[in-house]
C-alpha cells in the first residue's frame, strides 16, 4: 500500500479500520503536554496496556527520550459498523486472510506527561502482539528502524508536535438517562480476562483443509463458582465477511463441560474460523490451581453430518489473556 494511502487513511476512524493501517501520526496531530491523544495502530493480535511500552523523544533533545509507559490510559479494539461500506473494500478482508482473525483496528489513549519539550517529536510503542503480515508492525515505526516498503518509500516515525502551552487529560463525560453525567472509563472498552481458543492459521492454507458444515469443540472450564448459562458468554471472532460462511453458533453446559458448534448453512466454513473466547461474569474467576481451561476434542463434519479431517485439538491455542 502506498505512503500516500496510508495517510489518507489516517483521515477517518471508517477508513482506518478498511485499511486495517498503522499510525503514523497521532491524534490531533498537534497537541500540549498534558493533553490526551489517540493512536490507531493497525490490527494486532493481544495488545494490551500491560505488554505494551510508549516512548516519546522530541527532535529538540533526541537523546532523551521520555518513557510514556505509565501514561497510556487505555488499549482496545475499534470495530466499523458493518452495515457501511467500509465491509465492501477488499482491504478489510485482506485483513482476516492474512490474519486468521476479525477485522478491527486498535486504539491506544495516552495522557501526555505535563512537561514535554516544544516541538516537533515522535512517538514509539513497542509490544509483541502479532500483527497481519499485509502491514507494518508498530515496532518497526522509528527512526532508528525505519524500513523500505515494496513501494520504495519509507516508513516514517509516529509524528507529533508539542504545543505551547499546558493541556489536561480528556473526561470523556457521559451521560445517563437525562441529565446524569459521570466521567468516562476508557479502560471500561478492554477486554475482560477471558480464555481465548484460537485455531492455527497460515495464510493461504497450505495444508488444503476442507469447508466444513459444521465444527463442534468440546472444554472443561475450571471455575471457583459453578458455571450457568448467565455466568458466561462467548465472543466468536466474526471473519464471515471474508470467508461467506454466514455461520451461526450454539453452545451447551454440563458441568464445567461446555460445548461450542459452528454451523455454516453454506458449508463453507473455513478451517481458522472456529476462533472464540469465553468471558466470565466478574464475579467468577478462572481457577488459579488447575488447568484452568482445557479443549478436549474438535470435530469437523459436511453439511450432511459426515465426519471430516481438520487441524488437530493439539494445534490449537488455549490461553488465558
Amino acid at each position: 500500500m502506498h505512503l500516500l494511502i496510508k495517510l489518507l487513511f489516517l483521515l477517518v476512524i471508517p477508513t482506518l479500520l478498511a485499511g486495517g493501517c498503522t499510525a503514523f501520526n497521532t491524534y490531533p496531530q498537534s497537541a500540549r503536554a498534558g493533553d490526551t491523544i489517540t493512536l490507531a495502530v493497525g490490527s494486532p493480535d493481544d495488545m494490551t496496556r500491560t505488554n505494551t511500552t510508549a516512548t516519546f523523544t522530541s527532535e529538540a533533545d533526541p537523546l532523551n527520550p521520555i518513557d510514556l509507559t505509565s501514561n497510556i490510559r487505555a488499549v482496545f479494539k475499534l470495530y466499523a459498523d458493518k452495515a457501511s461500506p467500509v465491509y465492501e473494500d477488499y482491504v478489510i478482508k485482506e485483513i482476516v486472510r492474512r490474519s486468521g482473525h476479525a477485522p478491527w483496528v486498535t486504539m491506544v489513549m495516552i495522557d501526555l506527561p505535563p512537561s514535554l519539550p516544544e516541538g516537533l517529536a515522535r512517538i514509539e510503542l513497542n509490544t509483541p502482539a502479532s500483527y497481519p503480515a499485509s502491514g507494518s508492525h508498530i515496532n518497526d515505526l522509528s527512526t532508528t528502524s525505519q524500513r523500505i516498503v515494496d513501494d520504495g518509500l519509507i516508513d516514517p516515525p509516529i509524528a507529533l508536535e508539542i504545543l505551547p502551552g499546558s493541556g489536561a487529560p480528556a473526561d470523556f463525560p457521559l451521560e445517563i438517562a437525562h441529565g446524569g453525567l459521570f466521567i468516562g472509563d476508557l479502560t471500561l472498552l478492554e477486554p475482560q480476562l477471558h480464555a481465548q481458543i484460537s485455531p492455527p492459521f497460515e495464510e493461504g492454507n497450505p495444508l488444503g483443509w476442507p469447508k466444513y458444515g459444521a465444527v463442534e469443540l468440546t472444554l472443561t472450564l475450571d471455575t471457583d463458582t459453578p458455571l450457568s448459562d448467565t455466568l458466561y458468554r462467548l465472543v466468536p471472532d466474526d471473519m464471515s465477511i471474508a470467508t461467506n460462511s454466514q455461520y451461526s453458533l450454539v453452545s451447551t453446559l454440563d458441568g464445567d463441560e461446555l460445548t461450542v458448534i459452528f454451523l455454516s448453512p453454506k458449508g463453507v466454513l473455513q478451517y481458522f474460523e472456529p476462533r472464540f473466547a469465553v468471558v466470565l461474569d466478574s464475579d467468577v474467576h478462572f481457577s488459579t490451581v488447575t488447568e484452568p481451561v482445557s479443549l478436549s476434542s474438535v470435530r469437523y463434519y459436511d453439511m450432511d453430518g459426515n465426519p471430516l479431517t481438520g487441524p488437530s485439538v493439539f494445534d490449537y491455542l488455549v490461553e488465558i489473556r
